[in-house]
């Protein structure tokens, strides 16, 4: 991409000299494959300030770009867009580097600061569904890339209460024998529930649930 804008503005410059000097190109990936693999769409802005056609603009650039190594074609169309088809040649040859570089050409940043990422993680008292699944999976997302970038990374992630209510449901579970038996994590939500009932109506069930988290 940036091989190509320069092209164009070394190109506009011939065109047009002074008066284009400042004209970003604005290369573009092509919104359809029969549009070329990338659009320009400078003419129509540079239009205004030089009081000419949008496609005598377009059309005078590209007989200054004579690259035939890199450019398969270039069409005017439309109000002023620039249509590019490059060669399969150049693209190999700007795909190669990529091919042998672990890092596919992106550079590390060269002033990384460090970043706290606080995102979800496995609730240890709930059965996880692809709710939880897809924020798990962009916040890990979002720290391998700042971390292949060279930003240090801290991982926040909070595990889920696992206080009071547990030491309730490990003493319901012990007094009802039902410690015995194995559940998922489905059949103690019920379980939890009951827990909690008898937690708020009996002082003394309390005391030993409460005794339990901290034994």
């Amino acid at each position: 991409m940036k091989i190509i804008s320069n092209l164009f503005k070394t190109a506009i410059r011939e065109a047009f000299g002074e008066a284009a000097d400042d004209c970003d190109p604005s290369i573009q990936p092509a919104a359809r494959a029969e549009y070329g693999d990338y659009q320009a769409n400078f003419a129509m802005r540079l239009a205004k300030k030089l009081q000419k056609k949008p496609v005598d603009i377009a059309n005078a650039v590209i007989a200054k770009l004579n690259h035939p190594a890199i450019f398969k074609s270039l069409e005017a169309s439309g109000p002023g867009f620039i249509n590019i088809f490059l060669t399969n040649e150049f693209l190999a040859q700007q795909l190669q580097p990529l091919v042998n570089n672990s890092r596919l050409g992106i550079e590390k940043e060269a002033n990384a600061e460090t970043v706290v990422v606080d995102y979800a993680n496995a609730n240890v008292a709930k059965e996880m569904h692809v709710g939880h699944i897809r924020s798990i999976v962009i916040g890990d997302a979002i720290v391998r890339i700042l971390e292949f970038l060279g930003h240090p990374v801290i991982r926040q992630s909070h595990l889920g209460d696992w206080g009071t209510q547990f030491g309730m449901l490990i003493e319901y579970l012990i007094e009802t024998g039902a410690e015995k038996q194995r559940h998922t994590v489905s059949d103690l939500d019920p379980l939890y529930k009951k827990s909690k009932e008898r937690f708020d109506a009996d002082p003394v069930f309390a005391d030993k649930a409460r005794a339990r988290v901290v034994a």
